[in-house]
């Protein structure tokens, strides 16, 4: 019988050490649909497992990790590109009361730390709907930000979020970071949804 979930929906309880999270990290790819965006893998098995109980779960250690992992393959598929700063499409306020943090931050500045450069915050929620669990067509109509402006112009940008579902959220926050001045944004998460016609898988 496999391990009870005291929490409808979540996978079982799982303990994680470092070495799981860096061998989690091992496949990543770039995903070229809805829109091009760097994956530490499908959002599936261990690596779903990983991603609820750092959001879910409170440990934020896996956060960090997480991070840690995408610096190195922004190295690897980016190549000589480098950004000068990384940013997070923000949760909602009311996720952040109920879970005490928010998870792309933490992955951010982890991320950000590695790579020796500035994590900032240039976007910030103005509705409080959340993506999670939502259904894909309520999904499409996308969170609304609004945007620190003075910290973009004509700067690259690394643009992170935990998981990409339908894309909707990216896209909307990178349309907001280039219509604000950003010069060049890219995006990276920690896993990607495969669609049912296989898109999404690299």
């Amino acid at each position: 019988m496999p391990p009870y979930s005291a929490t409808p929906g979540l996978p079982a309880h799982r303990h994680f050490t470092r070495h799981d999270i860096d061998r989690l990290g091992a496949d990543a790819i770039v995903v070229d649909w809805p829109l091009e965006v760097l994956s530490l893998g499908v959002y599936r098995g261990e690596l779903r497992h990983a991603v609820h109980a750092m959001k879910f779960r409170n440990r934020r250690w896996i956060a960090a990790n997480f991070g840690r992992l995408l610096a190195r393959a922004v190295a690897h598929q980016f190549g000589a590109w480098r950004p000068d700063i990384v940013t997070w499409a923000p949760t909602t306020v009311r996720r952040v009361r109920v879970r005490g943090h928010d998870q792309s931050a933490l992955i951010a500045a982890a991320l950000a730390r590695s790579l020796d450069i500035r994590s900032v915050r240039t976007l910030r929620r103005t509705d409080d709907r959340t993506q999670t669990g939502a259904a894909r067509e309520a999904r499409r109509h996308g969170p609304r930000y609004k945007i620190r402006r003075s910290a973009l112009r004509g700067r690259r940008v690394l643009l992170v979020d935990d998981v990409m579902t339908t894309g909707t959220t990216l896209m909307h926050a990178r349309e907001a970071l280039l219509s604000a001045g950003a010069l060049e944004v890219r995006c990276a998460v920690i896993a990607h949804v495969k669609t049912r016609d296989g898109r999404g898988v690299g």
